[in-house]
């Protein structure tokens, strides 16, 4: 058998599955029985075949191509490419209509077939020996999410944020440097989340990679039924690493993502208190084969530190992972329930409000990869009600009734990716579509709808919107240098086109230390609280315009063994930034509307080490710095000046010591800003806060024991004004865990 004969049967392989590469089978493929050829004369009759059928091989001077049916990760269409120009080279060239077709048939092929791709291999001596299925790569699971910039993200791994008293997720993100959680009760009852001098309306959250953000107000943001238990790490992304994600990152995102299953594995906690505190949690996962459950479900109780803190929280969610031969696929589902004394939290005139909370989450997600292109995507819904009671017990007669809020989100994400070389194109496509049932949030209805539970009382009121973003983001990587640069644009049922920028710069040098610089132009629509919201002392505003951010960022990251490091400076300019302020400083009535703006600077620093010392398992601190500035600053505004100018946190660890252990954790905040004494009528300024936290504990095999206190030193801490935290708090449990 001859050259010509081995062509001929390569071609027939390829044409019994349908493919138009026998067009020119003399012409394409070259053959040179030379020393460094991959097959010899002898064994040129044994045609290498695969178990799905076909194979397709491109043989140049020095380089073997091959085409196999299967998962990969190689750059396929430039694979093909460079395998034709390779050809070029020893080969007369086809006809022009023949190169065409051929090209675009194979493309095609790529672009149809989730199991094909090129892979290029060096033809060296040891290529006789070499299997043909090693060049074959599985494309592995990708949690993370698409689409990161260079200076994008920030990973902060939830083991160094296991502090002492830590039962909620916002007692958890309260160690972050980048963020304020300025909190109205104990426990996570009800925390604003704002990152770097942003309100609490002007951050993205996401768990898993899903937009989970509240339309009606950001006060429900953090009603997310996930536990600390449950977190494996916390992305802090920049405006730019959200960019992809639709509005809303006007400040910045956060990405909670959760525990993968492992094979079977529990942990369960149990906890009592202070103040009548309980808390249980149990947490179970397995894997098996492909397929990977996490469950994840707590509830947590306290009667209170004070007249009216008394609340009952609880939580489940449940997450599936499924890796198939085309992909990975993940499930989550989950629901929280909250009811809580609200002692002054809106107004400090009356005492006894009550609120109750009900979240329902769910989402479907995809990624993986087609020939060329990189997928994710996402379906995601979100259902959340909210009761607020003015009056908890007696009730004036003048008092209209409760206020009923019911609010569905419905998502829908695509992002597809591409990579060139050393250039990776990604675009997406966000659809997100709003809407809200409420007695007093959005346009009156002509006919009432009935609240599930509740007679003779409904929803009066309904507002919807839907927001349609698309965005192109352009990144490289070449050696140490990495590059992005992206545009979005956002069109709203109730507003004009609005749109948004960024470029990004890093580069990481031999000495494991990463400089990076970062522009970024961010926007937030309002919410449903912001335009409609209305009551004697609060007043919405049905004309504000969305808010515009413009961030410039610079920051080094260093990380080697066991030291890690990160510096970070910034400064952000705010246009028609949304604010709740008085009218006047005489008035007590509270309005919406766009501040001029309000500019934003700061430093951050945090660093964690992991000495091998006897008594030392771990020391992580962090420090932060940040001014606001506003031409109309007065102590009237409300939340847009009230930030946190100084913060710090320290954490030491032990290591088990004879199975004894200890934590301690430090906690430093002083707050800009006055709030005006319900009490004296006086303006005061917001308190120096110094919290230290201690958590000792034994353990024996899969059993451990624990006690902590919070706030041993009883401080004085005030996030809200006329709302007093609680002072030191002691508390003890056990947790047992198994199969890890």
């Amino acid at each position: 058998m001859d050259g010509k004969d081995d062509a001929r049967v390569c071609g027939k392989i390829w044409a019994g599955k349908g493919l138009a590469f026998s067009f020119y089978p003399n012409s394409l493929i070259s053959w040179d029985y030379s020393a460094t050829h991959p097959f010899n004369r002898a064994t040129t009759n044994k045609i290498p075949t695969f178990a799905a059928g076909y194979a397709l091989h491109f043989w140049s001077k020095n380089t073997h191509y091959s085409m196999r049916n299967s998962l990969a990760i190689q750059n396929s269409y430039r694979t093909f490419i460079s395998c034709w120009a390779a050809c070029q080279k020893t080969i007369p060239h086809p006809k022009a209509w023949v190169r065409r077709l051929g090209t675009l048939l194979g493309f095609c092929v790529l672009l149809l077939s989730g199991h094909q791709a090129f892979s290029q291999e060096n033809s060296q001596q040891n290529l006789l020996d070499h299997r043909i299925d090693s060049v074959v790569v599985e494309l592995a699971t990708q949690r993370a999410i698409l689409g990161k910039g260079a200076a994008a993200v920030r990973v902060v791994p939830a083991s160094e944020l296991q502090l002492p008293s830590v039962l909620t997720l916002p007692d958890l993100l309260a160690a972050i440097p980048e963020l304020d959680i300025r909190a109205r009760g104990i426990h996570g009852v009800q925390a604003d989340l704002s990152v770097r001098g942003g309100g609490f309306d002007q951050v993205l959250l996401l768990l898993n990679g899903v937009d989970f953000t509240d339309a009606q107000t950001g006060h429900h943001n953090l009603n997310l039924p996930v536990r600390p238990e449950a977190i494996d790490y916390i992305e802090i992304l920049t405006p730019s690493g959200a960019r992809l994600y639709g509005p809303g990152a006007f400040a910045g995102a956060i990405n909670i993502v959760t525990k993968q299953a492992k094979p079977l594995t529990g942990h369960l906690k149990a906890l009592a208190g202070q103040y009548g505190l309980t808390d249980a949690a149990l947490t179970l996962a397995h894997q098996a084969g492909r397929l990977g459950v996490t469950g994840f479900a707590g509830t947590t109780h306290s009667a209170g530190y004070m007249a009216n803190t008394d609340f009952h929280r609880s939580e489940a969610l449940v997450t599936t992972d499924i890796q198939t031969n085309l992909g990975h696929v993940s499930v989550q589902a989950g629901f929280q329930t909250k009811d809580f004394g609200a002692n002054a939290f809106y107004t400090p005139k009356f005492p006894e409000q009550y609120e109750s909370t009900h979240a329902i989450i769910g989402s479907l997600r995809y990624s993986g990869r087609i020939g060329l292109f990189t997928f994710d995507a996402v379906g995601g819904y979100r259902n959340h009600k909210d009761r607020f009671e003015l009056f908890r017990h007696a009730r004036p007669s003048w008092y209209k009734g409760d206020n009923y809020h019911s609010t569905n989100l419905y998502e829908g994400r695509l992002l597809v990716g591409a990579r060139m070389g050393i250039a990776h194109t990604t675009l997406s496509l966000n659809a997100r579509h709003d809407e809200i049932l409420s007695t007093n949030l959005g346009e009156s209805i002509s006919r009432w709808r009935a609240i599930r539970g509740v007679s003779g009382f409904g929803y009066t009121h309904f507002a919807s919107r839907t927001t349609i973003s698309i965005a192109a983001q352009e990144a490289i990587q070449w050696r140490g240098l990495s590059a992005s640069a992206g545009i979005s644009t956002t069109q709203n049922s109730s507003f004009d086109f609005i749109s948004g920028y960024g470029v990004d710069l890093a580069y990481l040098f031999p000495a494991n230390i990463k400089l990076y610089l970062a522009v970024n132009r961010a926007y937030r629509l309002p919410t449903f609280t912001d335009l409609y919201y209305s009551s004697a002392t609060q007043q919405g505003n049905s004309s504000l315009k969305p808010e515009y951010s413009l961030t410039y960022e610079m920051g080094a990251q260093y990380t080697a063994g066991r030291l890690s490091a990160n510096l970070s400076g910034y400064y952000r300019q705010g246009r028609d930034i949304i604010d709740w302020a008085l009218t006047s400083p005489t008035s007590n009535l509270w309005r919406a509307s766009n501040r001029a703006e309000v500019d934003a600077y700061g430093v951050e620093v945090a660093g964690s080490y992991y000495p091998d010392l006897r008594w030392v398992k771990s020391l992580q601190a962090s420090y932060s710095y940040m001014q606001i500035s506003s031409p109309n600053t007065s102590p009237a505004a409300s939340y847009t000046l009230d930030k946190p100018d100084h913060q710090a946190n320290v954490q030491l660890s032990t290591p088990a010591i004879y199975g004894f252990a200890a934590v301690l954790a430090g906690h430093y905040s002083h707050r800009r800003g006055h709030y005006v004494d319900f009490t004296s009528g006086e303006s005061r300024e917001y308190p120096h806060a110094l919290s230290i936290d201690l958590r000792l504990s034994y353990t024996y095999r899969w059993i451990t024991l624990f006690g902590q206190a919070e706030n041993i030193l009883n401080a004085k801490r005030i996030d809200f004004g006329n709302i007093p935290l609680p002072g030191r708090w002691v508390s003890g449990g056990l947790e047992c865990r198994f199969g890890e």
